[in-house]
């Protein structure tokens, strides 16, 4: 690291730095006691899918759920709302056209008592909907429901639990009607709690929405809820009503992981506190999937991404009859033993330890902010001398903007954008000052070795610091649920690559004169070393950005390689930092000067800086643990030595074969 020369700078420099870092570190260290106490995970399935694996197995309902409860470790069920489409499934109503009553009567006389009674009280409409219901507390609460949701008038009493209906049949089955206070007693009695899944509907309001929570009320136990397809409750013009509603209630929000249901992401941010991440399987990718596959899943979501409530899914494409219950019983205990293996407690979610959580302040971000401009200013420095100007001008800039964004409230924008920076700034900061600029001819291929060793090590250290920034800006409940994301991802992966690599390809004594350069670039001619390195590095940097936005389907082989890795080592190591990034930035420190000509260091250390880049991307994935970051970081390193071990093995074996075959 060059400091400035006049000693009172100097130490004013490193002030800033050592008070950023303490700072820094002691957000991660709050980071980590969150943590630390939110290791209890919840396994839940859906009643419905309940329902199929009874059917498909040929085991009553009720004893497949005290089996699910006392075998499996499933503590909760996901239940629907219900519909008039489910109840008359379910034999608990009657849905009749006024069209068939009025054929009934005239022909089959079916009903006689009831509905004779309701013809000689009022006029059988044909364009109407008649639904009879048995029980009266059904009754009371479909009528509500309907009330609530359809047109003023559209719903009309005819005694003796009939209820007269003006709608579209297809819109009015479908209407969600809340959940039975019996269902959530059942289950309770299996020791299960009811996790309910609303639905939104194409008609809302705020007394419906209020109506349901009403009826929330009186299910007992109920921690979480979830919502139904495309959009949650209340989308779009209601959701400050559900929040209310959720924090009277004292509810947490699921929060499903790659979802796209509307409003979800509007919803969670209005109530940070009170999320809790989501896994689960649709059945369509379940069909497709092997045990160990959808296990690995599951326990990846849990243990790398935060998912606290994991919504089973019975796999249902390999037995049939009584296997069917107790591989899928046996299965779901699996997952749950592996994860008391790796350290969580398996039960129902509780309070939340987010109530006590204080997210990064103002102050500490300022001061943050001032180490990230001091990294700045010495990683400018690095390419042309920084004046006072400069550096004055810089800092206003920083005061200023700082000022203004935490005014308006928006300290969340500087600090994302402050976390941007680290992520630039570190790797690249960190391969350019390190790299030797003296020649290496002399030394020996042994000390070059260790020495080379020694560079990967420090160039990991800089890009830890960096990610010690990174993670003291987002530590805040929205950054750690995943609601908030890390900004510019593509960003923080394609700038170390292109300032190293023109860094290294223009050397120091040309920067100033950019221009000049390109320009004879483009007008010298090309040899065919160079166009095929620029064009590998082109397609690298292509691949690299569509991989790290899963755009590209991973092949085979290095599919089998990740989950053999993740098997072996609780966490994999990523590929592109083992497999490509520190063997090229050892094996250009090692023969640089010797074999490797200055003219080509910027195709290893460029492309070697990916390395660099994906450690400090592990720890922008906020919702990733620290712990898990820190530890995949380290393996990489690992095995990064020891693929560039065997690749410079290799290379001096295929060369010592050629000079015998000579």
């Amino acid at each position: 690291m060059k400091l400035p020369h006049k000693k009172e700078l100097k130490w004013l420099v490193i002030g800033i730095i050592a008070a950023s870092i303490l700072v820094g570190l002691n957000l991660a260290a709050k980071r980590y006691q969150f943590e630390s106490q939110n290791d209890t995970v919840q396994m839940a399935m859906s009643l419905t899918e309940v329902s199929r694996l009874s059917k498909l197995g040929g085991l009553d309902q009720t004893k497949l759920l005290s089996r699910l409860s006392q075998e499996a470790n499933i503590s909760a069920i996901v239940v629907d709302e219900g519909t008039l489409a489910s109840y008359e499934a379910e034999g608990k109503l009657t849905i009749l056209k006024g069209s068939d009553i009025m054929n009934m009567l005239r022909v089959g006389k079916v009903y006689r008592t009831i509905l004779t009674r309701l013809a000689s009280k009022t006029q059988v409409k044909p364009d109407r909907i008649y639904v009879v219901v048995d029980e009266f507390n059904l009754y009371e609460q479909i009528k509500g429901y309907l009330i609530a949701t359809l047109e003023t008038g559209s719903v009309k009493e005819r005694g003796w639990n009939i209820l007269e209906i003006l709608s579209d049949e297809r819109t009015l089955m479908n209407v969600g009607l809340g959940f039975a206070p019996e269902t959530a007693k059942e289950l309770s009695g299996h020791g299960l709690t009811m996790i309910p899944r609303f639905q939104n509907g194409s008609r809302r309001n705020d007394a419906l929405i209020k109506l349901k929570f009403k009826n929330l009320s009186q299910l007992s136990d109920v921690k979480v809820v979830l919502f139904e397809e495309e959009s949650v409750l209340g989308y779009p013009s209601h959701l400050e009503t559900v929040s209310s509603e959720l924090k009277s209630a004292g509810i947490a929000i699921g929060f499903e992981e790659f979802s796209k249901q509307l409003g979800i992401y509007s919803l969670t941010k209005i109530t940070p506190r009170n999320v809790v991440r989501v896994h689960s399987i649709t059945p369509e990718t379940m069909s497709e999937m092997t045990e160990s596959v959808a296990i690995t899943r599951y326990l990846r979501s849990a243990k790398e991404r935060g998912a606290r409530l994991l919504l089973f899914q019975p796999l249902i494409n390999l037995h049939s009859g009584n296997e069917i219950v107790d591989y899928n019983i046996s299965m779901a205990k699996d997952i749950s033993t592996y994860l008391s293996d790796f350290g969580f407690k398996i039960g129902s979610i509780g309070e939340l330890p987010t109530k006590q959580f204080v997210p990064v302040s103002a102050w500490e971000s300022f001061i943050m902010s001032a180490g990230i401009l001091v990294w700045l200013l010495l990683f400018l420095q690095l390419a042309f001398p920084i004046r006072k100007n400069l550096a004055l001008v810089l800092s206003v800039i920083f005061i200023f903007g700082f000022a203004i964004l935490s005014g308006l409230g928006s300290l969340t924008v500087w600090n994302r954008i402050m976390a941007l920076l680290a992520a630039c700034v570190f790797p690249t900061y960190a391969i350019i000052s390190l790299f030797p600029s003296g020649s290496q001819k002399s030394l020996a291929l042994k000390n070059r070795f260790r020495k080379a060793h020694f560079y990967i090590l420090s160039t990991v250290g800089i890009t830890l610091v960096g990610a010690i920034y990174v993670v003291g800006f987002m530590v805040s409940i929205p950054f750690l649920m995943g609601i908030n994301q890390f900004f510019g991802v593509k960003i923080s992966f394609l700038f170390p690559v292109v300032a190293v690599g023109l860094y290294f390809y223009l050397r120091p004594n040309r920067i100033p004169a950019l221009y000049f350069v390109i320009k004879r670039l483009f007008t010298s001619p090309l040899s065919i070393g160079a166009l095929l390195a620029s064009l590998v590095s082109l397609i690298f940097v292509v691949v690299y950005i569509l991989r790290s936005g899963n755009y590209l389907n991973i092949p085979f082989i290095e599919t089998w390689m990740r989950n053999t890795l993740e098997s072996l080592l609780f966490v994999r190591p990523r590929t592109k930092e083992f497999l490509i990034g520190i063997p090229l930035l050892m094996v250009g420190y090692m023969f640089v000067d010797s074999k490797i000509s200055r003219e080509w260091v910027w195709f290893f250390n460029a492309l070697g800086a990916v390395a660099l880049i994906s450690i400090l991307n592990s720890f922008c994935h906020v919702h990733t643990p620290l712990i898990i970051s820190l530890y995949r970081s380290v393996i990489g390193v690992v095995f990064g030595f020891l693929f560039a071990w065997l690749y410079i093995a290799v290379f001096a074996g295929i060369k010592l074969l050629f000079r015998r075959l000579a």
